[in-house]
């Protein structure tokens, strides 16, 4: 069985990759014990350091979500797989991510700790976390810019309260 017999359609890699790369994010946000804006952070501090690695791994991603007009499904990952990929980490490894969640708890938690702006929602910050993640890395590519984070940061403060 060869590589492409697993993984026929470029989407389906590019999912998987997603899945991967954001239980790794999770992985190491529980273990470092981030709350609030430090969670949002370190995702995008994670987009920025892949795409210096992988440049065309975000923008082939968001080309083909925008074609689905939905966030996808994440693959389930094998006992195999999970073992592989996550040692140590298996239970959480298992665990299908799940972005919305994780931006969604946490602007609950930055909304208890007094970080966002209070005339934003916490709803409303989640739909603009969104529009961060993927438009923030379209308009530095737009502006020729070699520092995502910085455009990441920039739009991040219209929702932190400082």
């Amino acid at each position: 069985m060869t590589f492409f017999k697993l993984y026929p359609k470029k989407e389906d890699l590019l999912i998987y990759y997603m899945r991967v790369w954001l239980t790794e994010q999770i992985i190491a946000i529980d273990r470092a014990g981030l709350r609030g804006f430090e969670v949002v952070r370190h995702l995008l501090q994670g987009v920025a350091r892949e795409s210096a690695h992988r440049p065309g791994m975000m923008p082939s991603l968001i080309s083909f979500l925008s074609e689905m007009k939905m966030h996808p499904r994440m693959p389930e990952l094998s006992e195999a797989e999970v073992r592989l990929l996550f040692p140590g980490q298996e239970e959480q490894g298992r665990v299908s991510p799940n972005l919305f969640l994780v931006f969604l708890h946490a602007m609950q938690e930055a909304e208890q700790e007094g970080k966002l702006r209070t005339e934003v929602t916490v709803d409303e910050a989640v739909k603009v976390l969104f529009t961060i993640f993927y438009g923030s890395f379209l308009t530095a590519q737009q502006f020729a810019s070699a520092d995502i984070y910085g455009f990441y940061e920039l739009h991040l403060r219209l929702i932190e309260r400082s």
